[in-house]
């Protein structure tokens, strides 16, 4: 099957999948009929939302786009790997969170290369090259697309019941750092369960979109972008060392989007995570270095 054909059936699975609830809800509220109104509510939300997925994500990850003039070496080396990648420069974006990650979306504006301040200060200018080559060939996989926009409807649910109280989508560290914020936080039954019932809902949209052979075909094609993959393997070491040692306040929902899955075991976030063990990837890597 072409790949554009893979990309397209993944995409029409992910809008299928989101038009579930409208089209119950519209069965039951006007039987037939509600059902075209609710497939039809459904398909315009996915437009808004694709429309804006740029807007959104930046808004997620506290981050900012890259102005010219500034970090030129960032720019210069996403635009080189995208040249060597066959694709067309993606806007690249510096996170404020302080976790080492970097995140790729595709958008209707183009790709997006989300890196934060915590992997640039933490990484050398080749583990850094690694990694950016890694984020690069997701773009270049038919099914980014799908995977971005399930991210975006999965995280709805965290950000929702987050901003009304509930942080059930987050981690431990963070939601005590919130219950400070908030000035104390109570149980409340009907927000607490949506916010339960719903992480399972937005767990299984983002497994339906990605898998663990997209992330070990990505390291691959990094491999390949930049000749190296011992570089990339250093520096997976190195951001999987600080995963769940570092307090993450990215919604769980767009953890697939990340090079690294940020949260540790015993954590919510561990519903979303679709990437392959490091360990697994690291092997994968050092066969291709011999």
């Amino acid at each position: 099957m072409p790949r554009w054909a893979i990309g397209m059936r993944q995409l029409l699975t992910i809008v299928l999948v989101i038009a579930v609830p409208f089209l119950l809800g519209g069965l039951l509220l006007a039987g037939s009929r509600g059902l075209v109104v609710g497939l039809f509510v459904s398909l315009i939300i996915d437009v808004v939302v694709w429309t804006f997925a740029r807007p959104i994500l930046l808004r997620a990850c506290v981050a900012r786009p890259v102005v010219e003039g500034d970090r030129p070496e960032l720019v210069a080396t996403v635009g080189r790997l995208a040249e060597s990648a066959g694709i067309s420069t993606p806007l690249v974006a510096i996170s404020s969170l302080p976790i080492p990650n970097a995140l790729a979306a595709a958008t209707p504006r183009g790709g997006l290369i989300c890196v934060t301040d915590g992997l640039v200060r933490m990484l050398s200018a080749s583990e850094l090259e690694a990694v950016l080559a890694h984020e690069i060939a997701h773009l270049t996989q038919p099914g980014r697309s799908g995977a971005t926009l399930a991210a975006l409807f999965a995280a709805a649910p965290g950000a929702i019941t987050a901003a009304a109280g509930a942080d059930l989508f987050f981690e431990l560290p963070y939601r005590r750092g919130q219950v400070r914020v908030w000035g104390g936080r109570r149980l409340h039954p009907v927000r607490d369960s949506i916010a339960l019932l719903s992480a399972p809902l937005a767990a299984i949209l983002v497994r339906l979109s990605t898998s663990a052979r997209g992330e070990l075909a990505a390291d691959a094609r990094a491999a390949d972008l930049t000749g190296d993959p011992a570089t990339l393997a250093i520096a997976l070491r190195k951001l999987q060392s600080l995963a769940g040692r570092i307090v993450c306040p990215v919604n769980p929902a767009l953890s697939h989007l990340l090079v690294i899955h940020p949260f540790g075991c015993p954590r919510l976030g561990q519903m979303f995570n679709t990437h392959p063990s490091t360990p697994e990837r690291l092997v994968a890597l050092t066969d291709r270095s011999h």
